[in-house]
């Protein structure tokens, strides 16, 4: 419903858009292009490549961090033990044994976040670069082509296939990122 809202709203943009201009003293053409942004965000070569890495590297995140939790668990139980192998109930012992393990599971939990802030921030930063890049690409394309308007295709009901411009950025894109150079940090064993 919404989205047949926002294809209806610019539907009516684009004839508002084109009727004024009708009525204009010098009436220059109303012209657009539509280019699916999100087409060319998922599938230009950089965003494939950075799919690759990313998935690769979560990968060595998840072992790293299952390997840490078996540690945790094992110093978990070699604490209990320890605490049971005593002759005498030691409400020290068991208190100091209680917190050795939480400062391990703290440091464990902290350095998990910092893994995951890590990974969060690069994403941001490579998506952050496509759209930087896209909208550049997009406004000279646009001032190229001598268009008064680059409509998203995602809002746009019905249009001329020559008017669709997508595949036209995405080779643009892949120019002018062609190079991966924006990495998530691996993890430290």
């Amino acid at each position: 419903m919404i989205k047949t809202i926002h294809i209806l709203k610019n539907t009516l943009f684009v004839l508002l858009l084109t009727s004024a201009s009708c009525f204009a003293e010098e009436a220059t053409p109303f012209t657009y292009l539509v280019v699916d942004q999100m087409y060319v965000l998922q599938n230009c070569k950089y965003a494939r490549a950075f799919a690759e890495h990313q998935k690769e590297v979560l990968q060595k995140y998840e072992e790293v961090t299952n390997k840490e939790k078996q540690d945790l668990g094992k110093k978990g139980q070699e604490l209990e033990a320890k605490v049971k192998s005593s002759k005498v109930r030691d409400a020290n012992l068991e208190k100091m044994a209680q917190e050795e393990f939480q400062k391990a599971e703290k440091k464990f939990m902290e350095t998990y976040q910092q893994r995951q802030k890590s990974v969060s921030d690069a994403i941001e930063k490579a998506n952050a670069k496509v759209t930087s890049t896209i909208v550049k690409i997009l406004n000279d394309y646009k001032k190229e082509k001598k268009v008064s308007v680059i409509f998203s295709r995602g809002g746009v009901l019905v249009c001329d296939d020559a008017k669709d411009s997508t595949e036209e950025i995405m080779k643009r894109v892949d120019k002018e990122l062609p190079n991966l150079d924006i990495k998530i940090p691996s993890p430290k064993e």
